[in-house]
C-alpha cells in the first residue's frame, strides 16, 4: 500500500531502501514509465535502472562474515545461521544478497557441512526462545553464530541470558541494539555499512539532478566497517 502511494504522489524523485525485491520492481518500473528518477540506499535490485545506488557490497560483507567467524572460533567449530523471516516467510533483500557472499566462503573453505540454519521471528519474539533454547541443546558443537540482518541483539540476548558460553556471534548494522550488546561484549563482531553516509550521497546526488542536471555515477559502494568493544568508541555516534 505504501509503493501505491508513492506512486500516486508523482514525486519529482524517489529515494528508495528496496527491502522488498518485488514490490521495488513494480514500484521501479511505475516510475520508470512516469519519467520519475529514484536512487537506491542499502541494496540493488536487478532488471531496474536507478539514477544512482548508494550501497556497501552486500556480496563481500557475507564473504568477510564467513571468514571472521571461522577465525575465531575452534577448527573442530559448528556454526549456526539465524534468519530473521518477516511478512511472508520472506527475508530482506539484504540479507539474501549477504547470505550468497557467506555460502561462498563456506564452499571455498568446504564448510557447508557444518552450517546449520534456524528461523527465527521478527514479528512473534515470544516464539525465539523455544525455537533458540531447542537448536543449541541439540547442538552443543555449534561455537559460532551468524545473522545477517539488523536482529543480532536478538541472538545476543538469548545468550546472555541463558547464560551460554563460548558461542561467538557476528551481526550486521549499528543499531541501537546491537551497539549495546557489543558493548556487553555478546556481540563480538558487527560489521557497519554507513546508513547515514548512503542516506546524505542520495539525497544529495537527487537534488543536484533535479536542480542542475547533473547526473551521478551509478554504482557507488562505501566501505564496511568492523567493528568491535574495543574500537567502539571510535566512532563519535555512539560516544555520550
Amino acid at each position: 500500500r505504501t509503493f501505491e502511494q508513492i506512486a500516486a504522489l508523482e514525486p519529482d524523485g524517489v529515494i528508495i531502501g528496496p527491502t522488498f525485491r518485488d514490490e521495488t520492481i513494480r514500484l521501479a518500473e511505475q516510475l520508470e514509465e512516469a519519467g520519475i528518477p529514484y536512487i537506491y540506499i542499502d541494496s540493488l535490485i536487478d532488471c531496474t535502472s536507478p539514477l544512482a545506488a548508494f550501497t556497501a557490497d552486500l556480496r563481500t560483507c557475507g564473504y568477510l562474515v564467513g571468514k571472521l567467524i571461522d577465525c575465531i572460533t575452534p577448527p573442530d567449530a559448528e556454526f549456526v545461521l539465524f534468519q530473521a523471516v518477516r511478512v511472508g516467510d520472506a527475508s530482506a533483500n539484504t540479507t539474501v544478497l549477504r547470505k550468497r557472499g557467506l555460502m561462498e566462503y563456506f564452499t571455498e573453505h568446504q564448510l557447508t557441512e557444518k552450517l546449520h540454519s534456524v528461523s527465527f521471528s521478527v514479528l512473534q519474539p515470544e516464539r525465539n526462545d523455544e525455537l533458540i533454547g531447542d537448536f543449541f541443546e541439540r547442538h552443543p558443537r555449534v561455537k559460532g553464530a551468524i545473522v545477517l540482518s539488523s536482529r543480532s541483539s536478538v541472538i545476543a540476548s538469548y545468550l546472555d541470558r541463558h547464560r551460554i558460553d563460548g558461542v561467538k556471534l557476528i551481526g550486521i548494522d549499528l543499531t541501537e541494539q546491537n551497539v549495546a550488546e557489543v558493548k556487553r561484549g555478546t556481540i563480538d563482531f558487527v560489521l557497519g555499512q554507513r546508513p547515514e553516509q548512503q542516506g546524505y550521497m542520495a539525497l544529495r546526488a537527487m537534488i543536484r539532478y533535479l536542480l542542475h542536471g547533473n547526473r551521478p555515477k551509478v554504482d557507488n559502494i562505501l566501505p564496511i566497517d568492523i567493528v568491535t568493544r574495543e574500537n567502539l568508541g571510535l566512532y563519535s555516534e555512539f560516544n555520550e
